[in-house]
């Protein structure tokens, strides 16, 4: 396993205290923005599922606070450039009288190229997806449920349903959830 990159270092009230040369190669902030804010507020931290990634209540904190190290987490996180990159995180108290070390590195499997992870990974699309398809897959992503979707679209839930299915099959998916995750995968969101 490969060593952690970037290290940066928050207080107890989350503000960054520390931001390396490195993490501005990866985020692509200067220390002059990042030291001060808050990191969630910086970096606009986002699970894997697209959830907001500890505002208020944070359960990161609490383990912190305990004693514990976090070993390792998946975040997708905001560029200065404003896209998405998606980070292996890990994070601890190593140094308690300066506050909370997380230390990032970039996930390689976001590193390469879309085409090329499907590729490696033997997936591709069955056929492309439609206009309708991919509104319907953005606002999946959001955690839109069929009712609300068929409102926004100004179309029946049957016809929701409909692309929903289509959708399921074109990205080789299960559930909703799969197909959110397939399609970031697939970099169509």
């Amino acid at each position: 396993m490969q060593v952690f990159a970037v290290e940066v270092i928050v207080d107890g009230q989350d503000r960054i205290v520390l931001w390396e040369a490195d993490a501005e190669r990866l985020f692509g902030y200067p220390a002059s923005k990042a030291l001060g804010l808050r990191l969630q507020d910086l970096l606009d931290g986002r699970d894997i599922f697209g959830n907001r990634f500890c505002r208020e209540a944070c359960w990161l904190r609490e383990t912190f606070r305990s004693g514990e190290t976090v070993r390792q987490f998946e975040l997708d996180v905001r560029h200065a450039g404003g896209h998405r990159i998606r980070v292996v995180a890990g994070a601890g108290t190593d140094r308690p009288a300066q506050g909370w070390t997380y230390r990032f590195q970039p996930d390689r499997r976001r590193s390469a190229s879309p085409a090329a992870l499907r590729e490696e990974a033997g997936e591709t699309l069955s056929s492309p997806l439609t206009a309708r398809e991919l509104d319907i897959l953005r606002l999946l992503a959001q955690g839109a449920q069929t009712p609300g979707i068929a409102r926004e679209l100004g179309i029946s839930s049957t016809t929701v349903r409909n692309h929903v299915q289509n959708l399921l099959r074109k990205l080789g998916a299960h559930n909703r959830l799969q197909a959110v995750s397939a399609a970031r995968r697939h970099g169509l969101l």
